[in-house]
C-alpha cells in the first residue's frame, strides 16, 4: 500500500545502515505481524504463554531489536511455535538467527530441554539472563544478585584518571554517570543494606581518595 492505494511488490535491493533513525520503525511494523500471529495462536489455544493472573496473560515482549517468547513445554505449543515462526520468516523474508537465539527453561526437566534445543538447532542459557539490562531469574535480597551491578561500578571508577579530575569534576561523575548505573535497578527492587553500603563506600572513597579501594578519612562527614 502506497498513499492508501495497492501497489506492485517492491523489492528491497539494499538494507539499512546500522543505527538509521527509520529502523525502530520497520522493526515495528515487521514485528507488528508476528505479535499479531502469536496472539491469534494463543486465542486459538494452538500456543500457551504465561498466566499472571486472570487479567494478564501474555505470550511474547517486544521491545528494540528483541523479543522474549514464552510458551508452555507441550509438544503441540512447542510444535505450532516453530510453525508460526517459519510462517513469519517466508511472509517477511528474515531469518530467526539460531546463534543469537537462547532457550531459557523454567521448572523444566534437562532432558526435555536438551531435546527442545536440538529441535531448534539452538543454545540453552539459564534463566540468569539481562534483557535490557535488567536481570532475569535469581533473588535480588541476595547480593550475588547485583555481582554484577557493582562490577560495572567498579570498571568505570578504573576507566577513569583519577589524579587529572577535580574534587567538584569527581562529584559530577558521582552524579551523573556513577549513580545512573545502579539507580535504574534500585528502582525495581530491593536490594540489601550491604550493597548500598558497598557501592556508596566506592562512591565516597573515589570521591576523597581518587580510588574506590583505598579508605581516608572525608573532610566532612
Amino acid at each position: 500500500m502506497i498513499n492508501g492505494k495497492p501497489h506492485r511488490r517492491i523489492k528491497s535491493s539494499r538494507g539499512i545502515r546500522q543505527g538509521d533513525p527509520i529502523s525502530p520503525f520497520i522493526f515495528v511494523l515487521a514485528m507488528n505481524y508476528l505479535s499479531r500471529l502469536l496472539n491469534h495462536l494463543e486465542k486459538r489455544k494452538a500456543i500457551k504463554g504465561v498466566s499472571i493472573n486472570e487479567n494478564c496473560n501474555f505470550n511474547h515482549l517486544l521491545f528494540a531489536y528483541d523479543i522474549l517468547i514464552f510458551v508452555k513445554d507441550e509438544d503441540t505449543s512447542l510444535m505450532n511455535l516453530q510453525m508460526a515462526l517459519k510462517l513469519f520468516e517466508l511472509a517477511s523474508s528474515l531469518k530467526i538467527n539460531a546463534t543469537k537465539s537462547t532457550i531459557s527453561p523454567v521448572n523444566v526437566t534437562e532432558d526435555k530441554v536438551k531435546i527442545i534445543a536440538d529441535q531448534w538447532d539452538t543454545s540453552q542459557q539459564d534463566l540468569s539472563i539481562s534483557y535490557l539490562g535488567t536481570p532475569l531469574g535469581g533473588n535480588p535480597l541476595t547480593k550475588s544478585f547485583w555481582e554484577t551491578t557493582i562490577d560495572k561500578v567498579d570498571k568505570k571508577l578504573h576507566g577513569w584518571r583519577y589524579n587529572q579530575i577535580s574534587k567538584g569534576g569527581k562529584l559530577t561523575l558521582i552524579n551523573s554517570s556513577l549513580s545512573s548505573t545502579p539507580n535504574y535497578l534500585f528502582s525495581l527492587f530491593k536490594a540489601p543494606i550491604c550493597v548500598y553500603k558497598q557501592i556508596e563506600n566506592s562512591w565516597r572513597n573515589f570521591r576523597w581518595n581518587g580510588t574506590n579501594t583505598t579508605r581516608t578519612r572525608p573532610l566532612i562527614n
